[in-house]
């Protein structure tokens, strides 16, 4: 019996690291991840994502408005044989963007182009990207041992450095409400893991989008938002957020280092091959915020950055039905003008 408690603790750490390797690192308990979870759709994705059919298409990228916002469907449709994907994945980010790249694309050669959303091209955000700790529930299935050092250093805080080290060292930990849920209820979890992403992949391509509409949405002389009968009520409030936070103007250098790191890695990983990006239609009453052309970091990278009215005519709000998402009738005008934007650039 060992009676040094520092040995104890330390041989106790290391049968952790073991245990957590072999049945999390090693990938056996990610194919049972709940699929409508951060992790369980960013692996889920991984999963179906089939090499062969992606070879040579173009990757779309982004958060929930590429997803709501963008049609393969209708890309392809347009597309003179070339093909699009939509990996567009509800809450995630530049951080998260790159290294989920990684995994689908290993050698950087597998898209014949790679076209990147940004929420805005003037760098000004209240929220610092830099310590948004929900990045480690996507990037838990994912970050392998040599990505505790660059992943927990890319955070600001002390906090978040620590969360960063856990999740990627002791992955379960990262999954621990995930596995409870499993625990209580294993017959629900194995029901919604066989066969969901594979369903939930083909519906994304032919998802039409949202009928629903702003259309008569509007701000009146003195700046108060102005709404017709149709609008549903839980709305109101958040497009009085919106509209207040649409005119925040103060550029944060913590924005501007973190759009640095995330987009210059990502540009560092597909510098031979053709790299799009591109600010997407930033809400429904930004037609009253004039777009701000790239500088910055935007404008030092290798890339093709699009210019920043690219999209603007969609900035209306009969083309929205929240204040982020773009309806049926925007993601069909986007999607056309993206393909058209892009498509004479792939020549």
């Amino acid at each position: 019996m060992i009676k040094n408690p520092w040995l104890q603790i330390l041989y106790g750490v290391l049968l952790a690291l073991l245990l957590d390797g072999l049945l999390f690192h090693s990938g056996i308990y990610a194919r049972y991840l709940d699929p409508r979870s951060t992790a369980g759709e960013l692996h889920g994705l991984l999963t179906v994502a089939k090499p062969k059919e992606m070879r040579g298409a173009v990757a779309v990228v982004g958060d929930s408005r590429i997803a709501e916002g963008f049609s393969a469907k209708l890309a392809d449709a347009m597309g003179g044989g070339v093909r699009f994907v939509n990996l567009g994945i509800p809450g995630t980010t530049p951080r998260v963007w790159h290294y989920f790249l990684r995994e689908l694309d290993p050698d950087a050669r597998r898209f014949s182009a790679v076209v990147i959303m940004l929420p805005n091209y003037d760098e000004t955000s209240k929220e610092n990207f830099n310590d948004r700790t929900l990045d480690l529930s996507y990037l838990a299935p994912i970050l392998r041992y040599g990505d505790a050092a660059p992943v927990a250093g890319s955070f600001d805080s002390r906090d978040a450095r620590s969360r960063a080290l856990l999740f990627t060292f002791l992955r379960g930990v990262a999954y621990k409400q995930d596995i409870l849920d499993f625990i209580l209820h294993p017959a629900e979890r194995l029901k919604n893991v066989n066969g969901y992403i594979e369903k939930r992949w083909r519906a994304i391509y032919d998802y039409p989008g949202r009928p629903d509409s702003l259309e008569g949405v509007s701000v009146d002389s003195a700046g108060r938002l102005r709404f017709p009968a149709s609008i549903k009520p839980e709305l109101k409030p958040l497009l009085q957020t919106y509209l207040a936070e649409m005119h925040y103007d103060e550029r944060l250098q913590h924005h501007e280092r973190y759009r640095a790191l995330w987009l210059g890695r990502i540009a560092e990983r597909y510098r031979n091959s053709r790299l799009f990006i591109f600010q997407i239609p930033r809400g429904p009453l930004h037609y009253l915020k004039p777009a701000v052309a790239p500088f910055g970091v935007l404008a030092k990278l290798e890339a093709n950055v699009l210019p920043a009215d690219a999209f603007t005519a969609f900035e209306r709000p009969g083309f929205f039905f929240d204040q982020l998402h773009l309806n049926a009738r925007g993601r069909e005008g986007f999607s056309k003008a993206l393909v058209a934007r892009i498509l004479p650039l792939l020549k």
